[in-house]
């Protein structure tokens, strides 16, 4: 963080907007515009669809509070839960979490090193023989946190000069995830409002109330765990989620129940995810009963019941990766999906890269 950096809430605005002409016959288009005096902002969106209709977009008045990386907002949002919940428009109150209002805080694990030095030194940072960083250090006890490293497997190296220029370097490997946060930092968000129906073509068509809230704890640097729960009038669903590191990898394994007006579901699901130097992998499953529900998902909508995703990325030279992808989607009245994918990205120039997809 830079020493004596300065936060500015000077009254200011914007305009966008964007158009697009079709068939050289009609044309659509979109615009946004906002406000923004102190620490809140005032937004809204509106487009012009092909056939003419003028349709309000999200409309909404934000409050920042960057000292404790909260916002709040009052009217439309976008809001998502987890892989086992809902994702829905609504217009209400939410508050929530936003960690971008801090470009400077870490929110994941970090690397940790602690040692002692006899002289006013130096230590060095390598990662994966980059340097990361130099920090001073006085004479005594010294301990360095959550300093900044990709996530994945990589290899670290110390390298401690006291003051006569001695060297002495350390390595260690380490694995980091990005879905992880730091012990006893909270994530959350609460949402209650109305559902909103038909943005594209509908400026103020609201329906049902609707509750969703979701909340991640770091009880220590590997491993976070979430509980959420979701409601309507007519539906409720919730259930825990865990998070934690292992020695390669990171697990993720969730769990609900739901109630909609008297039938009962249940869903689960299992990912693992892996991020090498030589090759990353991805694998996940998720399973839903004949009747389970969310705010989004109605216990009698069609729903795929088995969903199966694994993906397989590795170099095959210093400027070209592959990447290998299969999903299964088994639907409750489709039958069994098969999806095969193969990608390649190679770098041509420094600004110019090569990206082909089959599948």
């Amino acid at each position: 963080r830079p020493a004596k950096i300065e936060y500015r809430e000077d009254t200011s605005g914007f305009v966008n907007y964007a158009f697009n002409l079709r068939n050289f016959s009609r044309f659509d288009g979109f615009s946004e515009a906002g406000v923004s005096f102190k620490n809140s902002l005032l937004y809204s969106g509106l487009s012009r669809n092909a056939d003419g209709a003028i349709v309000r977009g999200l409309s909404n008045l934000t409050f920042n509070y960057r000292e404790n990386l909260n916002r709040a907002m009052l009217g439309d949002r976008l809001v998502a839960s987890d892989v086992l919940g809902g994702n829905l428009v609504m217009g209400g109150i939410s508050f929530f979490r936003e960690f971008g209002l801090d470009p400077y805080f870490t929110r994941n694990p970090g690397l940790h090193y602690s040692g002692a030095a006899a002289t006013p030194s130096t230590i060095d940072v390598y990662v994966n023989g980059v340097f990361l960083r130099r920090v001073q250090l006085p004479p005594g006890q010294f301990e360095l946190k959550d300093l900044p490293v990709p996530t994945g497997s990589a290899d670290t190296r110390f390298v401690l000069r006291d003051a006569f220029g001695r060297e002495q370097e350390i390595f260690s490997p380490f694995y980091f995830t990005a879905g992880l946060l730091k012990k006893g930092l909270h994530e959350f968000s609460y949402n209650f409002g109305v559902r909103r129906e038909d943005l594209a073509t509908d400026s103020w068509n609201y329906g049902q109330l609707v509750f969703l809230g979701r909340q991640r704890i770091g009880v220590t640097d590997s491993f976070t765990a979430g509980l959420r729960f979701e409601a309507t009038s007519k539906i409720a669903s919730g259930g825990p989620s865990v998070s934690f590191l292992l020695p390669l990898g990171e697990m993720e394994l969730s769990a609900a129940a739901s109630q909609d007006q008297g039938s009962v579901g249940g869903g689960a699901f299992i990912g693992y995810s892996y991020g090498g130097r030589l090759f990353n992998f991805g694998a996940s499953v998720r399973f839903l009963s004949p009747h389970y529900a969310t705010t989004s998902l109605k216990s009698s909508d069609e729903r795929s019941w088995l969903q199966l995703n694994t993906v397989l990325g590795f170099s095959v030279a210093e400027r070209t990766g592959v990447s290998l992808q299969y999903t299964l989607e088994n639907s409750q009245k489709s039958g069994a999906l098969h999806r095969y994918a193969l990608s390649t990205t190679t770098r041509l120039l420094s600004r110019l890269n090569l990206f082909i997809r089959g599948g």
